[in-house]
């Protein structure tokens, strides 16, 4: 994790299940006591509210300091409430990547290419400045990025 950055995501791509297997790691202020997790429910020029939460599986969060185990449970219809631990805490998920018509709002991965969107990562209201997001990609694999990121390396950009 970067000495710069609260919120860092490690999101490696799983083709051949049409998944993401994402670990979120908050420290500082964003970390302390209750955390909040939420989804967004739309995506900029898909105007619906989608139940994008619907997608994510085995959420589960540990105390950076002790490495303990803290309580998630669901709070709300977009959201997760995450038990405070004692320094970092650590979130990790599954979420399904994947339309039929490869129109999915939220992202697609397949064995040749993904269309990666924030709409796949939890965020915590408590902190809403910069963060780092660094993928895990199969070898062979390149990556297109639009503007508006600093890119920290092959495949890690702050937004």
């Amino acid at each position: 994790m970067s000495e710069q950055s609260a919120v860092v995501y490690t999101v490696e791509l799983v083709p051949a299940e049409h998944e993401l297997h994402v670990e979120m790691a908050l420290r500082g202020a964003a970390a302390q006591g209750t955390v909040r997790l939420e989804i967004p429910t739309w995506v900029p020029g898909d105007y619906l509210f989608a139940p994008q939460v619907r997608d994510l599986f085995n959420v589960r969060a540990w105390c950076g300091a002790s490495n303990k185990p803290l309580e998630v449970r669901r709070d709300g219809w977009q959201g997760f409430a995450v038990g405070g631990g004692t320094g970092d805490v650590r979130i990790a998920y599954t979420a399904y990547a994947w339309g039929s018509d490869l129109s999915e709002s939220a992202g697609v991965v397949d064995e040749r290419c993904a269309v990666m969107l924030g709409a796949r990562l939890l965020f915590t209201p408590a902190h809403l400045g910069a963060c780092e997001v660094h993928y895990r990609v199969p070898d062979g694999w390149r990556a297109h990025h639009p503007s508006g990121a600093e890119r920290l390396g092959a495949f890690a950009w702050r937004y």
